[in-house]
């Protein structure tokens, strides 16, 4: 369903006013739009089928949290946030894009990742 007809209740055609604010820019769409199929039942099944789903993720957050104890980044580091940063350009590469996930690809992201987590710092 398109943005503006979801916000505006579904109806094609419908006034898409309130999707508006002020100065009559569109605000993004609500995040339960953006993810909803992903929560459908669809995206639950799809979900479970992706291999190794936790064992991942508990695996990169044991990394991080050495990285912390090794004050390579900071004690303060939203581990949750994190771990989403290293997953989800994978995963989004693999099912959406098509493209490699080489050693060099994952050297590139982990450069990246790394970088945006100690700005700042």
């Amino acid at each position: 369903m398109h943005a503006s007809r979801a916000v505006a209740g579904g109806r094609p055609g419908a006034n898409t006013r309130a999707a508006r604010t002020d100065g009559g820019h569109r605000r993004p769409p609500p995040t339960s739009l953006s993810c909803a199929p992903w929560h459908s039942g669809r995206g639950r099944a799809a979900r479970r089928r992706l291999p190794g789903w936790a064992s991942r993720r508990a695996a990169v957050a044991e990394l991080l949290r050495q990285a912390v104890e090794r004050g390579e980044l900071a004690a303060d580091t939203d581990m949750s946030l994190a771990v989403d940063l290293f997953g989800a350009p994978l995963y989004f590469r693999m099912l959406a894009v098509g493209g490699p996930t080489d050693d060099a690809y994952a050297t590139r992201l982990t450069q990246a990742v790394l970088a945006a987590l100690t700005a700042g710092h």
